[in-house]
């Protein structure tokens, strides 16, 4: 069995290597899994610098990606499609992922292939429908007319960043932001994405946004959704993560809407960022993370809460006094 393994991911590894074209994705497709393993499975891959995850019946039902809140769109066997952005180590990444997998999962099956970048970011697009995230928040793509001008209305497209607002770890911090932002309020969007954090707390009245994000790619993602929202580079600025280190940005906001490791790693750095009593909103958090989190940061802010939506958390906290 465990000759077949080796066997498995060494075929598997020659096909990625003839991935060449940059401007493809690299696809991880798994195959035959269940509902409860979606989640595990998608905390693997997304700390594996996974751009986007999609989930197929097994079959030819169309697909789901990042089923809407509230809802559990899945079936009794599912095909999950990680994609993945062409680098130098993709060899590397890609084989890492699978012994992982195989390693906790000898029951699943996979295959890798590439998909166009442009074809996939298309049909992202064109797949995607109104979102209602709460009462009068809403994200509308470009490519639909917007039906309440009243509400509180984000325009954005499915692109190659994380944050469409359909995931969970999204959605809660955007109910969030609803609640506690006030007008000129300064916030940091902590691993931006797509800036979905960030465009809705500059329409919520927040005064200033710095977007964080570490990936050149979505950086750009960041910085051109705000500008398709109205936005100027007077309204917000988007930076790199190491541009952080030794500063304190005094903000009364902090969204950090990526995993559990890099809240844990970046602990000091992210409460530091927020003024005396500033209020700090985590997510992309499992229930057995929780605890740990909540510790990493108990030198640094108080915990208000925690709330959950499906499968995944986030925690709420505020900065502690200090003279």
């Amino acid at each position: 069995m465990a000759e077949q393994k080796k066997e498995q991911t060494s075929k598997q590894s020659k096909t990625a290597q003839q991935i060449e074209n940059s401007s493809r994705f690299a696809v991880l497709k798994i195959i035959n899994i269940n509902e409860k393993e979606t989640t595990e499975l998608e905390s693997i891959l997304l700390t594996q610098n996974c751009v986007s995850i999609v989930y197929l019946e097994q079959g030819d039902t169309p697909a789901i990606h990042e089923p809407v809140p509230g809802t559990h769109p899945l079936w009794q066997k599912i095909q999950l499609q990680a994609y993945f952005n062409i680098t130098e180590s993709i060899d590397k990444q890609l084989l890492s992922i699978i012994k992982t997998i195989v390693e906790q999962y000898p029951h699943l099956e996979y295959e890798l292939s590439s998909a166009p970048m442009e074809n996939w970011v298309k049909k992202q697009r064109l797949d995607m429908d109104i979102i209602h995230i709460d009462e009068d928040l809403y994200i509308v793509p470009t490519t639909l007319e917007i039906k309440n001008s009243d509400a509180i209305n984000i325009r954005l497209d499915a692109g190659i960043a994380f944050g469409t607002g359909q995931h969970p770890t999204t959605c809660l911090l955007l109910r969030w932001l609803k609640e506690q932002v006030k007008n000129n309020d300064t916030i940091l969007d902590f691993g931006s994405g797509s800036g979905i954090l960030s465009i809705a707390a500059l329409l919520l009245g927040a005064k200033y946004v710095t977007a964080v994000e570490h990936c050149p790619q979505a950086r750009k993602s960041s910085e051109d959704n705000l500008l398709q929202n109205n936005f100027t580079p007077s309204d917000f600025k988007v930076i790199d993560t190491p541009e952080l280190i030794n500063k304190k940005s005094n903000v009364n906001i902090l969204t950090a809407n990526v995993l559990a490791e890099p809240l844990i790693e970046h602990a000091e750095l992210i409460a530091n960022q927020v003024k005396s009593q500033g209020m700090i909103g985590l997510s992309g958090i499992l229930k057995s993370q929780v605890d740990d989190i909540i510790y990493s940061y108990k030198n640094y802010a108080n915990h208000i809460k925690t709330i959950q939506q499906d499968d995944w958390f986030a925690i709420i906290l505020q900065k502690k006094h200090s003279e």
